[in-house]
């Protein structure tokens, strides 16, 4: 739920009030402890509108059950070169339960709060990726850290536990999406893809190890000249069925990009670089990859520029795979005009030439599909959309009040 505090009569006639977010919070940190730490940074007695929002944040979300027997023993507020105040608390009843000891609190800017508690990169970039929609929707994050203070005034390791996205309630800005429920789930993929996805997964594991074998047979009779049976045929059936279901399910996927009503399952959703929107969000998705993009991550409902360019080339090259295959199997046949015609990469190149063009595509594929893997499952950990578990169930997180850089009309489905 969004909370608004009111300003006092003399501040610009244009600003209602400060009006905060859903909290984000790391480690083992609960929503209404974050943002009782943040109502707790300031004086008993402050007036400040971000104060007074951080406060009635607790009364409504947690029943009134603002936490009682706070005393605020000091108070530093930021200053030039400390983007940050702190204060020292103690004695504060957490709306949850349990008594917290004697606490040093640091609320301020977030990348001055990450710095100061020294937050490994994981955690950075986890607070960076959710702070990202936030700014799109004129939010910025107020980031908490505290330490246990001892009685000799030395405090323990500074522990990051979150941030609070606030923003000024100004008339006309269009009315804040209410963070009751932190993400919605909206139907991406459709079950035809889905299905098409990991029957490519199994028939690229097929044929890799039957293509595999046939290229360097690693088990199996030894060729002593006595009867060695039928193994290597039927590892040939084996990797030519699969070959040409591959090619059948190729087909329908082709049918898909140009007549299939999900639009993310069309060819545009595919094609790269369409003018220089996309070019700027390529950059920035790449920034983003490499943990050096600071604000203003794109977010995409379906796939981002970086993965359209990996996805067309994947596609390209599976169209090479196709040609030095069909090339490769109508060698025996070479009587027919068919597959005379598909033996036409013979014409530039020897037959082991390519034997080992074919066999490097299979590599090249596998690489593809481990760093495939390792980026659904990197950006399931900071972006916690459910890139991974949408090939199964079809859906995407995406937090509230988010406009996605390839569906500007997300904002409407979210709110």
């Amino acid at each position: 739920m969004t909370h608004v505090a009111q300003a006092s009569d003399d501040t610009d006639t244009r600003m209602d009030g400060i009006q905060v977010g859903q909290p984000v919070i790391v480690g083992r940190t609960t929503a209404s402890r974050l943002m009782t730490l943040a109502a707790a940074s300031g004086p008993a007695d402050s007036t400040d509108p971000v104060d007074l929002a951080l406060r009635a944040a607790v009364d409504v979300e947690f029943g009134g059950e603002r936490p009682g027997r706070i005393i605020v023993e000091d108070f530093t507020p930021p200053m030039e070169g400390q983007l940050y105040s702190i204060t020292d608390v103690r004695s504060m009843q957490y709306p949850d339960g349990p008594v917290a000891p004697r606490l040093r609190i640091y609320r301020g800017d977030l990348d001055a709060v990450l710095k100061l508690a020294k937050a490994g990169p994981e955690t950075r970039a986890y607070l960076k990726q959710n702070a990202a929609p936030s700014y799109r929707v004129g939010y910025r994050p107020l980031g908490v850290a505290t330490a246990e203070l001892n009685w000799d005034g030395s405090t323990s390791p500074i522990r990051m536990q979150g941030y609070v996205p606030l923003r000024a309630a100004m008339k006309g800005l269009r009315p804040a999406v209410s963070q009751t429920d932190e993400f919605v789930r909206i139907p991406v993929w459709h079950p035809t893809l889905r299905v098409l996805h990991w029957l490519n997964v199994l028939l690229i594991t097929i044929m890799t190890v039957t293509g595999y074998y046939i290229a360097n047979p690693f088990f199996g009779p030894e060729p002593t000249g006595a009867d060695s049976g039928y193994l290597m045929g039927w590892i040939r059936m084996i990797h030519f069925i699969a070959a040409f279901a591959w090619i059948a399910m190729s087909i329908v996927r082709l049918f898909m990009l140009f007549f299939s009503r999900n639009k993310l399952a069309r060819w545009p959703a595919l094609w790269p670089l369409k003018n220089k929107h996309d070019l700027r969000n390529l950059w920035k998705t790449i920034k983003a990859y490499l943990f050096i993009q600071r604000h203003e991550v794109p977010v995409f409902l379906g796939h981002n520029p970086l993965q359209q360019i990996a996805y067309t080339a994947v596609y390209g090259i599976a169209v090479l795979q196709v040609m030095t295959g069909l090339a490769l199997f109508g060698l025996y046949n070479m009587t027919s005009p068919v597959w005379r015609f598909f033996a036409w990469p013979l014409m530039f190149m020897s037959i082991p030439d390519l034997r080992l063009v074919h066999t490097v595509i299979m590599i090249v594929f596998w690489v593809f599909l481990v760093i495939h893997l390792y980026l659904a499952i990197r950006a399931d950990c900071l972006e916690r959309h459910g890139g991974l578990s949408s090939m199964f169930n079809g859906g995407v997180w995406i937090r509230k009040g988010t406009i996605t850089a390839d569906d500007p009309r997300t904002f409407e489905h979210l709110t």
